[in-house]
């Protein structure tokens, strides 16, 4: 069943990225359990749940880089005196918690890049261990 996907595998297929169970999957896109378990079979199918699952990563790296921008310009601000009427401490405890949740998701990604690098190098090692290669 490779090639294009219809309509209800795409609905599949992004309602799993999302985080959906595959029986919520197949219940958005109008199909049984047992047909999203299927399609899931399908390269074209889990590729398009991987590449979703990927883009939505990427959205959330972006926040979180704004996030941080943000609460690193309000410590800015009210360290400068620039926020008279501000509660200094619920703040700056606001800013940290932004800080301390960015720091996590950016070693997460930093982790599956790693990961992504690890996989890779072993292939090269493999294809570097065959008869003719130099």
């Amino acid at each position: 069943m490779t090639g294009e996907l219809n309509e209800d595998q795409i609905k599949a297929a992004t309602a799993i990225a999302c985080g959906s169970t595959r029986e919520q999957a197949a219940a958005k896109a109008g199909v049984t359990r047992r047909t999203v378990s299927r399609w899931l079979l399908d390269p074209a199918f889990s590729g398009l749940v991987a590449d979703a699952r990927r883009e939505l990563w990427h959205v959330a790296i972006s926040k979180a880089t704004t996030m941080v921008e943000d609460a690193l310009e309000t410590t800015r601000e009210i360290a400068a005196g620039e926020i008279p009427d501000a509660k200094v401490s619920d703040r700056l405890t606001a800013c940290r918690l932004i800080l301390d949740t960015a720091g996590r998701v950016f070693d997460l990604d930093l982790e599956s890049r790693i990961t992504a690098l690890e996989t890779i190098a072993k292939t090269d090692l493999t294809l570097a261990q065959l008869p003719g290669s130099a």
